[in-house]
């Protein structure tokens, strides 16, 4: 009998125990269990809470304790309102089954016996994230990366980790983004979402404490690493703790405190999310911003090569932000990704694209533009553009066109496999954390997302003139 058939049967039969009989085998499974017991600090737990809460951000440090108390979480509501259905959130998979299930402080750690009384490795199937308790429950790993998942599923409760690390987390709460497909699927008895994480000043972290702060069923509680300092490591308090407190970072990581990012200049929660390739006449280019640098013991954090893919239709001014290739490379490496980039763009999108590349000034400018046409001769066209004016007027009408909700992103994995753009992996990220760090008339550790932006703006087609030679005439009395 496989493992299918077996799982099936042992359903069949748990579900035919009343409530007596369940109990009897829970307590006998139950005597097993010898698991840590759990004595939580009073931030840890709201089970003494009088608030009938739907989110609870339990905003906290690094070691502070959170994924332990998230765990004990479940944990308890699955033992007192089981069987339910929990969605859990991570960035990536690997999150999620290597630190939510798999942890040291995960759930396969707190959970007892008597719901796994077949073993963990019959209940817990790691390659697709699902745990199917004896009881009934039903747990599931899902991602940032693949936010479409969270549509169709219902759920009775969830647990979000680390939010302000979600690839979509500078959208905010915007449709279509992580946090609203798991918001939306909690449709069932007694729904809850608990969020643990450390903050970050982006879209999404900024709108939950906000809503916390004026909403009663949204619940934040804060936590320290000191709080936990007696659970951990001696290395961990002298290596880490020691070198950062005190240090604006240390406020953020080991404190949990929200600073606020260094620039205002982008506002990214703006940006709108796009899940497939804007359709009809448009504009398309990428622009590309050059570095011949890569990591030394002397130069750690060199420049970025940069090739930002931008779209946009000119009579309505709308704009498609559809991919950002960045790495770093010496000139020779670097004019192969540049030509590989382009074929791939000519596959797909059938040869429509067309190729910037931000010129220098002077002879040695128009040498390196000619390098790369010749690299990339009988593929596409090459054009410099020639930056003129301050950065941040460069970047001013890429700027007001985001503020005026008139840019969308194509999300990088939401692509569709059989599309021949669902290879255009690019760190979304990357672009919106600098965006989010550009200031005016301030130098920047990196702003060549930003310079190939500017770039697109300036050259692409304008908006043509109404022709009013076909305008209706206007006829008052």
């Amino acid at each position: 009998m496989d493992d299918g058939a077996k799982w099936r049967q042992i359903e069949k039969w748990v579900a035919d125990l009343d409530a007596a009989a369940y109990a009897e085998v829970a307590e006998s499974v139950g005597a097993r269990d010898g698991k840590q017991g759990w004595d939580p600090r009073p931030e840890q737990t709201l089970r003494n809470s009088d608030v009938d809460w739907f989110v609870w951000f339990l905003r906290a440090g690094r070691g502070s304790g959170k994924t332990r108390s998230a765990a004990e979480w479940v944990r308890e509501e699955i033992e007192e309102f089981g069987p339910i259905r929990v969605a859990l959130v991570a960035q990536t998979f690997a999150d999620g089954r290597d630190v939510m299930v798999e942890g040291e402080s995960g759930l396969l750690a707190v959970l007892p016996e008597r719901l796994m009384p077949f073993g963990k490795d019959f209940h817990w199937n790691r390659s697709i994230g699902e745990l199917k308790l004896g009881d009934g429950s039903y747990l599931k790993v899902h991602t940032s990366e693949k936010p479409g998942g969270l549509r169709g599923p219902q759920w009775n409760r969830a647990w979000a980790d680390e939010i302000a690390e979600f690839k979509d987390a500078d959208l905010g709460l915007q449709a279509d983004t992580t946090w609203f497909n798991l918001v939306a699927g909690l449709r069932l008895e007694g729904a809850k979402v608990m969020i643990t994480g450390t903050p970050k000043p982006v879209a999404l972290v900024k709108a939950i404490v906000e809503r916390c702060a004026s909403q009663p069923t949204w619940i934040e509680t804060r936590m320290s690493t000191v709080d936990n300092l007696v659970n951990l490591s001696a290395v961990f308090k002298a290596e880490v703790v020691d070198m950062y407190e005190g240090t604006r970072l240390g406020r953020q990581e080991l404190e949990g405190e929200l600073l606020e990012g260094l620039g205002d200049f982008f506002d990214t929660s703006l940006l709108v999310p796009a899940h497939t390739i804007p359709k009809g006449r448009r504009f398309r280019a990428r622009c590309w911003d050059l570095a011949s640098t890569e990591k030394t013991q002397d130069n750690p954090d060199p420049d970025w090569t940069v090739g930002t893919l931008v779209s946009v239709d000119p009579v309505k001014r709308l704009y498609c932000i559809e991919h950002v290739a960045r790495f770093r490379a010496r000139s020779g490496a670097r004019n192969d990704r540049i030509l590989a980039t382009a074929l791939r763009d000519n596959l797909a999108y059938h040869g429509g694209v067309k190729v910037f590349v931000e010129q220098e000034g002077g002879s040695g400018g128009k040498a390196q533009i000619e390098e790369i046409a010749r690299h990339l001769d009988g593929v596409t066209r090459v054009t410099g553009a020639r930056p003129t004016g301050k950065k941040a007027d460069r970047a001013q009408p890429v700027a007001g066109s985001i503020e005026q909700g008139r840019v969308s992103v194509l999300m990088p994995t939401l692509t569709d496999e059989a599309d021949p753009t669902s290879g255009l992996e690019w760190d979304f990220q990357a672009m919106t954390s600098e965006l989010t760090e550009f200031r005016e008339d301030e130098k920047h550790a990196h702003d060549d997302i930003v310079d190939t932006l500017s770039c697109f703006w300036a050259n692409s087609p304008k908006r043509p003139p109404p022709d009013y030679s076909i305008a209706p005439i206007s006829i008052t009395k």
